[in-house]
């Protein structure tokens, strides 16, 4: 496995991926309500686009196979990761985790955020970031429950 920067090449990949884990690995912990509002059917290829090649976005590879992707806002907060749902539990987000850090690290900044789901707070918390607050958003007329988090460096 090996980590790149996002390429543009793989956006339609790096979207269905979003779209095939939240509707999968997330309905352990939200509705099918939820997770399709969390993931519609119709998602902003631009948007999401600009939004990956203005950020540190990098996915990680297995051969040609995308197995995750992480993008790093701001330089300091986790604006989203996401491991395949049939890649799960191998290490991939603690590697992409890691790799961001790095970047945090670099550009000297003092902690990192994330705005983490229900199902990812395990992880999250295994790697040190506390929960600040939990919060509720609203996506497409559905209320999710999420939580900010932060790790201190």
């Amino acid at each position: 496995m090996k980590i790149k920067r996002f390429e543009e090449a793989y956006l339609a990949d790096v979207i269905g991926l979003f779209r095939e884990t939240v509707r999968t690995i997330n309905l352990a912990d939200y509705s099918p309500e939820q997770v399709k509002a969390w993931a519609p059917d119709e998602i902003d290829h631009e948007r999401w686009l600009t939004r990956l090649l203005d950020n540190y976005s990098i996915m990680m590879m297995e051969g040609e196979t995308l197995c995750g992707f992480a993008e790093l806002h701001g330089g300091s907060h986790v604006h989203m990761m996401f491991v395949h749902k049939d890649h799960q539990r191998r290490g991939i987000a603690s590697l992409l985790l890691a790799d961001l850090e790095k970047i945090v690290h670099r550009l000297q900044e003092t902690q990192l955020t994330a705005d983490v789901s229900i199902t990812a707070l395990p992880f999250f918390k295994s790697q040190g970031f506390a929960v600040v607050e939990k919060q509720q958003i609203e996506k497409d007329g559905q209320v999710l429950q999420n939580f900010e988090m932060k790790k201190k460096f």
